[in-house]
């Protein structure tokens, strides 16, 4: 089981979806539904591609690599950190339930997403050590691979009982 982390909105506007919908969701609505190149990874990311000019800029190629394993990577029962340092700086757990689909229902601003089950809500960034914040959740990125041994273990060791 991997964890991945996850920051969404810049002033935490998605809490509320998130947790409300039992999903989480990436942006980048100007691409379109991918559903169709799950099944074919290379071409999901010349579909990706063309949305983006990866030649230019690091910013620039963050969508592709994101969607790509928010897409292919992310598993179903793999679990998700999401933190919003914005709005109440806690981390909340979700086990993924489901696979990629497409929706701009009830907010078209994240149309990509993944069917989730929140496992624990609300647990304190004071909690963790500097070094799993760092190499977990404090990643610039929006979706990302904690790949960290020690950072993943310690965000297990939070839920592990719950599993």
């Amino acid at each position: 089981m991997n964890v991945w982390g996850l920051h969404a909105g810049k002033h935490g506007d998605a809490d509320t979806l998130f947790f409300g919908g039992n999903w989480i969701a990436l942006g980048w609505p100007q691409i379109p539904d991918l559903s169709s190149f799950i099944l074919e990874p290379e071409r999901l990311k010349l579909m990706i591609g063309r949305y983006y000019d990866e030649t230019k800029t690091e910013t620039s190629r963050q969508p592709r690599g994101q969607l790509y394993h928010f897409i292919i990577d992310l598993k179903v029962d793999d679990i998700v950190v999401f933190s919003n340092s914005f709005s109440d700086h806690r981390l909340h757990y979700a086990r993924v339930m489901g696979k990629y689909y497409y929706s701009q229902e009830m907010e078209p601003r994240y149309p990509h997403r993944r069917k989730v089950k929140w496992v624990l809500l609300s647990i304190p960034r004071s909690e963790f050590s500097k070094s799993a914040l760092r190499l977990g959740v404090d990643r610039p990125q929006s979706f990302f691979l904690i790949k960290d041994e020690a950072a993943r273990e310690e965000y297990l060791s939070k839920i592990r009982h719950l599993l």
